[in-house]
């Protein structure tokens, strides 16, 4: 049993207790944290950049999850292995994630300034700067002695305010950065609809737009939007203001395939979907085309198995 808590790096009040099928039990004190860690993470060295930029997204995704009151977090780390439709929601590979570890001073600011506003959630709370926190603004090593750089760049951006020694509070600059960045996240935290449009398809279209829904996202279909817009142009803005497409495939349609490559070519995350029956089908004039066949997809056989296996796709792969 391990002495040190992993999140909080404190010996006192927190626990580490082996389990089953190679898990850690880890209890932090310190943010109130109940969760399973795989073994294997934590056997990396202290310092290995994979294991700290991990529990960093771990502790990130806690504490924006405190209102997912009773569930129980298992995460591991395994870099080979894509996230299936059927396994677990709360059963998180935390190696697909890793990609989204901030990589940009912005990136960083942004993030931690919105991590700090939750455990500081009123004007003129206190921040201490202590180790504990680290991992909600991306950093390990001190500057000097237990200050911290992030923190002081934050000071200097005039977001967050020095109050003494390592007391900090976010000024109402700071506030107004949230709040912009709490829009900006609105108005990206949306999924596009590609596919065929005709009534038979409808039953379908509400069981995708319900997935994308439950998952925290607003969709956007465009046959059920009013503009005055040419439809190409809105089509490719709509695209690239969105977090990912999901496209179904089940009734091939020609424009489908044209908005899935142009999102890919923007590099975002495309989710194809087709019904188990028209992919196994012997007439191939049902099967989806051999592009984009190739990509893994959710392959449903009710409206309901499609609303589970999207919207596990969709935690598991849009960050």
């Amino acid at each position: 049993m391990n002495s040190v808590c992993p999140i909080c790096g404190k010996e006192e009040g927190c626990s580490q207790e082996s389990t089953y099928k190679g898990y850690e039990w880890i209890q932090c004190k310190t943010l109130d944290f109940n969760f399973l860690l795989d073994n294997d993470l934590l056997g990396f060295k202290d310092g290995d950049s994979r294991k700290e930029k991990a529990l960093d997204l771990i502790t990130e995704l806690l504490i924006r999850q405190k209102t997912c009151d009773g569930k129980r977090w298992y995460f591991y780390y395994s870099p080979n292995y894509q996230t299936k439709d059927t396994d677990s929601l709360n059963c998180i590979n935390i190696a697909e994630r890793i990609p989204g570890y901030p990589s940009t001073v912005n990136e960083v600011a942004n993030r931690a300034l919105l991590n700090l506003s939750i455990i500081a959630p009123h004007y003129g709370d206190t921040i201490f700067s202590d180790f504990y926190l680290r991992r909600l603004y991306f950093e390990h090593d001190g500057n000097t002695g237990s200050e911290s750089g992030v923190l002081l760049m934050l000071t200097d951006m005039g977001l967050l305010q020095r109050t003494s020694g390592y007391m900090y509070r976010i000024t109402a600059k700071g506030w107004e950065k949230i709040d912009a960045l709490h829009h900006k996240e609105a108005e990206i935290r949306q999924g596009f609809i590609a596919m065929s449009f005709s009534e038979s398809m409808r039953p379908i279209r509400e069981a995708i737009k319900r997935a994308i829904t439950e998952s925290g996202y607003v969709f956007y279909i465009s046959d059920e939007q009013e503009h005055n817009n040419q439809i190409v142009p809105e089509m490719f803005y709509e695209i690239g203001r969105s977090k990912f497409v999901v496209v179904d495939v089940t009734e091939p349609n020609l424009g489908a395939y044209y908005e899935a490559g142009y999102a890919q070519a923007l590099g975002k995350q495309v989710i194809v979907c087709g019904r188990k029956a028209e992919r196994d089908s012997p007439d191939k004039t049902k099967q989806p085309h051999f592009d984009i066949a190739q990509k893994q997809a959710v392959v449903w056989e009710t409206e309901d198995d499609l609303v589970q296996k999207l919207k596990r796709r969709i935690e598991a792969t849009v960050n």
